[in-house]
């Protein structure tokens, strides 16, 4: 299980491996080492110059066991301590020792000068460990500078564990932070190795064993899990049997008469999901250029002309379905108002997105009524939606996805989608998981239609047990779909159709 970890969290399972198991932190920071020499020897051969920069933590220590393995390998290793070695850690303290032992050499650094940068410059690799996780105040004085003049340099850097200046909680930088080529996480992902701005920082991840048990894990109540394809190894189960009928028939309200086009990358997503059939309700000029685009889409149209929708005609569309999605392309009209009420007195699954959600907004009555209902909805707002649904900041939700998440899917009794770069899917029991995949081509208009109509497709086509499972499986398969046709266009060519294209 690929569990995301607060700061808090993390020194409670090194104890728990201490105390309980009997595994000293020394162990501990020997495999960081290894883990972190593992890395360098796929881009720099022995021989090369390798630069370390210590901090006074953990963090430090990790570097110091690296120095002496990087050492006995043959490497030219650099040691730059930023902190006096009366404030290393006991077991960095350790480490330093045996440095000195084998006469490895060292520089206390007082200021960063022309001098310092132009042999951080020279250098083939600089290793970043100075900060770790517990970083939670603005960098200053020393350490800002050489932040600074690591950035500065362009010298290739690998960080330990997350990228100094991070905030080990939020993933937003304290001021300044390690630009970093390669972090090497250990033992398993923090919530600022994925969330805030650390996308930005963290170059290439690679989660690294330090030799934890799953126990010193277990013994812990964690909620916050990484998506990863093992979540859903046997999802979705393909039925030799089935036909268009038992696949599932989702049905997609949207489509305003300028938003068409919403509405039509909903369905075809759908489609693509498996669903056996799917229905569009929209309006009248949607018709056409629905059929002429998806001739398999099942279209029925109602009137904007019309001073309200006839209640038993919408009951009919909706009869026999198996979910309903409604908000691509909807619009926020008195309509638009009416058939998500409508929806939403519904007995069905719902997937709620895009303008559907801006009337929760909008509407308190809307939004009771919703959080009231006892059949499963999916919510997918945006930071932005999510602002105007909450009252929050688009800041204060970034800076507390995982809190903001968890938190309104038990006040709503919903699935929570909530979309950034790293998005987070929350579910009302308190259970969370934080999407790793995706790419910044995906930040495109209509991205967000293609997701929900794929959800929906799922979950048509799903059993009630397994529609957890189904969002999870949707938001992983869509991201990978992003990221394949990134290989293919180029981020900045894509379009939400081609991520229809390799779902």
């Amino acid at each position: 299980m690929n569990y995301v970890l607060s700061p808090q969290e993390m020194r409670q399972i090194d104890k728990n491996s201490a105390f309980d198991f009997h595994i000293p932190g020394l162990l501990l920071m020997e495999h960081a080492g290894y883990a972190v020499l593992k890395e360098i020897e796929k881009s720099c051969l022995p021989h090369c110059k390798v630069a370390i920069i210590i901090g006074s933590g953990n963090n430090g220590g990790d570097g110091l066991a690296l120095a002496r393995l990087l050492h006995q390998k043959k490497y030219t290793v650099n040691i730059y301590f930023l902190t006096e070695i009366e404030e290393l850690t006991a077991d960095a303290t350790i480490n330093y020792n045996i440095i000195t032992a084998l006469e490895i050499d060292y520089k206390k650094i007082s200021k960063i000068d022309a001098a310092l940068i132009k042999e951080w410059e020279n250098a083939d690799i600089l290793i970043d460990a100075i900060l770790g996780t517990g970083t939670n105040r603005e960098l200053t004085g020393l350490y800002y500078d050489a932040v600074k003049a690591i950035n500065e340099c362009h010298t290739l850097t690998y960080s330990i564990d997350i990228p100094s200046g991070l905030n080990g909680e939020t993933g937003m930088p304290m001021g300044i932070a390690v630009k970093a080529d390669k972090t090497i996480v250990l033992a398993a992902y923090k919530t600022g190795n994925l969330l805030g701005k650390a996308k930005a920082y963290s170059g290439e991840m690679v989660l690294a064993d330090i030799g934890i048990p799953d126990l010193a894990y277990e013994a812990l109540d964690l909620s916050v899990f990484a998506l990863s394809k093992d979540v859903f190894q046997h999802f979705p189960v393909q039925d030799p049997l089935a036909n268009k009928g038992t696949r599932g028939k989702a049905l997609i309200i949207g489509g305003s008469s300028k938003m068409g086009g919403a509405l039509l990358l909903a369905a075809e997503a759908a489609y693509r999901s498996g669903a056996g059939l799917v229905y569009a309700y929209t309006t009248e000029n949607n018709y056409a250029p629905l059929l002429a685009r998806l001739p398999e889409v099942i279209v029925s149209t109602y009137s904007e002309r019309r001073e309200e929708i006839e209640k038993h005609e919408f009951y009919q569309e909706i009869e026999n379905k198996n979910v309903v999605l409604i908000g691509p392309g909807l619009s926020t009209s008195n309509r638009a108002y009416e058939l998500l009420q409508m929806t939403l007195s519904s007995k069905l699954p719902l997937v709620i997105d895009a303008d559907a959600l801006n009337l929760l907004a909008e509407h308190p009555k809307l939004l009771h009524l919703c959080i009231q209902r006892s059949e499963i909805k999916i919510l997918t707002p945006h930071l932005k939606e999510m602002e105007r649904l909450s009252g929050l900041t688009v800041k204060q939700i970034e800076n507390n996805m995982i809190e903001v998440a968890t938190r309104y899917a038990r006040n709503w009794n919903a699935i929570v989608v909530l979309k950034n770069h790293r998005s987070v899917i929350a579910f009302p029991d308190g259970k969370c998981y934080i999407n790793l995949l995706g790419n910044e081509g995906m930040a495109t208009g209509g991205s967000g239609d293609v997701l929900a109509g794929y959800l929906a497709g799922l979950i048509a086509g799903s059993e009630p047990a397994d529609y957890e499972l189904a969002v999870l499986y949707g938001v992983y398969r869509h991201s990978l779909a992003g990221d394949l046709a990134a290989n293919y266009k180029g981020q900045a060519a894509m379009l939400a159709s081609d991520i229809i294209t390799e779902l």
